[in-house]
């Protein structure tokens, strides 16, 4: 039921529930990899992974982990037919106002153009033809994931796969 699954949400989001990831990834690991084997069609030397990036200045606010990181790593082990490499720190995302709390979905994704910018670590990375693979939470409006695809897209001109434990 829906409560449930905001449930497994938060636990994960907020409290760092290793043991119900854990469980979560081991009934859709196999599924996520058949998906991804499935999507990404040509994979040479490797796929790129990489998550919702935390909110610039953001010290983790009352967490003391990075909850999208734990995401990618909990993927890991089902790529491992494939040689991933993880990006990390790689984008940053702005203080904005809290998607939630707006109701429109023309609102939320109005509120997203420009709140995602490339660091450095971007900047510098030569343009590459290898997947890429975006992971999160929760996706509504689909508004991270289209201004994550747009900074990122001069950066990886193969298949971008976006994946999404809830909608």
């Amino acid at each position: 039921t829906h409560k449930k699954i905001v449930k497994i949400i938060w636990e994960l989001k907020y409290k760092n529930n290793i043991e119900l990831r854990d469980i979560l990834f081991s009934r859709i690991g196999p599924i996520l990899k058949k998906h991804i084997d499935t999507h990404i069609k040509e994979i040479k030397n490797g796929i790129f992974l990489i998550s919702v990036p935390k909110i610039k200045n953001d010290a983790l606010k009352k967490r003391d982990f990075d909850h999208g990181k734990l995401l990618v790593q909990a993927l890991l082990p089902y790529l491992l037919d494939h040689t991933s490499t993880v990006l990390e720190g790689y984008l940053i995302k702005h203080d904005i106002s809290r998607q939630a709390t707006q109701k429109k979905r023309t609102e939320r994704i109005k509120n997203m153009k420009g709140a995602i910018s490339p660091t450095n670590k971007l900047l510098v990375l030569k343009p590459t033809q290898h997947p890429l693979i975006i992971i999160d939470d929760v996706t509504t409006t689909g508004a991270t994931r289209n201004e994550m695809i747009r900074v990122l897209k001069p950066y990886f001109s193969g298949d971008i796969l976006f994946i999404a434990l809830a909608h």
